[in-house]
């Protein structure tokens, strides 16, 4: 048994690792977490957020959209991005993303940036833990072999 070509093959697949970037988490807060003041923003700019987004919260859709159901987190660019955790719009929980940014007088406003759909998971009972678009590692681009390939046969001991 040859050891040294198994050992190039692993070195090939670390290598691929090392180069793949992590994923981007952040913790997102629920509409009605106390813990908001840490993201530098107020419960009723949230509540305003959701009716500029869905409607005013009294028309929820009982089975949809609900506002227990909004989450809001701070990115390190200062914008705050809003998700529905909830099979809404898309089917998939926390695709509905949207940015806002605070403008000069402090208010939130619409963006108007594409946001990747973020994947969640429960974190505290007002948090969830979520990854910006999921993880998708960037491996070395190999080149094709040109030609037939020749594997060798295996050896009978």
């Amino acid at each position: 048994m040859k050891i040294l070509p198994l050992l190039s093959l692993f070195g090939v697949l670390a290598s691929g690792a090392a180069a793949a970037k992590p994923a981007e988490m952040y913790l997102y807060y629920n509409s009605h977490s106390p813990s908001l003041y840490e993201i530098n923003v107020k419960e009723a700019e949230v509540a305003e957020v959701f009716d500029d987004i869905f409607g005013p919260a009294s028309e929820e859709l009982p089975l949809q959209v609900q506002y227990a159901d909004f989450y809001v987190s701070h990115y390190p660019d200062d914008s705050y991005v809003f998700i529905l955790n909830a099979p809404y719009g898309c089917g998939q929980l926390g695709c509905a993303a949207e940015v806002y940014r605070r403008d000069a007088d402090g208010d939130l406003q619409p963006a108007g940036e594409d946001v990747l759909p973020v994947k969640c998971k429960a974190h505290a009972d007002d948090k969830l833990i979520c990854i910006n678009g999921g993880y998708k590692p960037e491996l070395p681009a190999r080149s094709k072999p040109k030609g037939p390939v020749h594997y060798p046969a295996p050896q009978r001991n």
